[in-house]
């Protein structure tokens, strides 16, 4: 699941790279992106937790200006973004909003 959000990541360029970290396998190495001394990624906050989980219809997802944010979903296609669920109007588990 990690490498999902991961290369989720990568697809809308808010890292350079990843690899599988050569000293600890479970681990992965990530090479984050910078423009100009500034990160692509500010903040990261977690939406859903194990001891409260946040589910949002394709209906919410709309009402969301994801315009400056890239909101990471878990759907029954897999992990995807806010504006990907919009267009295949799908709902599911919001994990982390991404600024």
């Amino acid at each position: 699941m990690c490498e999902k959000v991961l290369n989720l990541l990568w697809r809308e360029g808010y890292i350079l790279n990843y690899s599988v970290s050569e000293s600890n396998p479970s681990m992965f190495e990530v090479f984050l992106k910078y423009h100009e001394d500034v990160p692509a990624i500010k903040q990261i906050k977690v939406v859903s937790k194990p001891s409260r989980r946040i589910y949002l219809k394709s209906r919410d997802l709309w009402k969301i200006n994801d315009e400056l944010q890239l909101i990471i979903v878990s759907t029954t296609r897999g992990i995807l973004t806010g504006k990907e669920c919009k267009k295949f109007n799908l709902g599911g588990e919001v994990f982390c909003i991404i600024k």
